[in-house]
């Protein structure tokens, strides 16, 4: 290997550190005091009924700084699931499937932690319906979180 390779591994691993630990406070730091969201809950349960689940939806978290450093208005997107009962109509032609007689027994089965997750409700009551990519990892939100 050599010498400015070396030296742009070692400055590459000493400043990643420093850059990920940067946007990921960047990523939770508000610059704004309000708190309500711009979307109504009628406004959501609307939407909800042209909603299926796969579908995707990109998203703008408003007064976050990390917007500065992310390219474009919509820097974020989210998959609609849809809730339990939901998907089980939705892949009802698909089962039964490898022995499994709906998407739930699927989700019950191969995936329990996850299942007993979406099997319930967020803090609101609502279902949880949509899953994405957050700073502790992939979530599942209700929609009118």
């Amino acid at each position: 290997m050599k010498i400015g390779n070396r030296y742009n591994l070692l400055r590459f691993k000493s400043w990643f550190p420093i850059q990920k630990n940067v946007a990921d406070s960047m990523g939770k730091i508000h610059v704004s005091s309000r708190h309500e969201n711009f979307i109504t809950r009628e406004q959501v349960q609307e939407m909800k009924s042209s909603l299926h689940p796969g579908d995707i939806f990109v998203e703008r978290r408003n007064w976050h700084l990390s917007n500065v450093g992310i390219p474009g208005f919509w820097p974020h997107a989210a998959l609609y699931l849809g809730e339990l009962d939901e998907t089980d109509i939705f892949f009802q032609e698909v089962f039964p499937y490898d022995g499994y007689s709906s998407f739930t027994d699927l989700l019950k089965e191969r995936y329990p932690v996850f299942y007993k997750k979406y099997s319930t409700q967020d803090e609101s009551g609502d279902s949880y319906a949509v899953i994405e990519g957050m700073a502790p990892g992939i979530i599942l939100l209700s929609l009118e979180m």
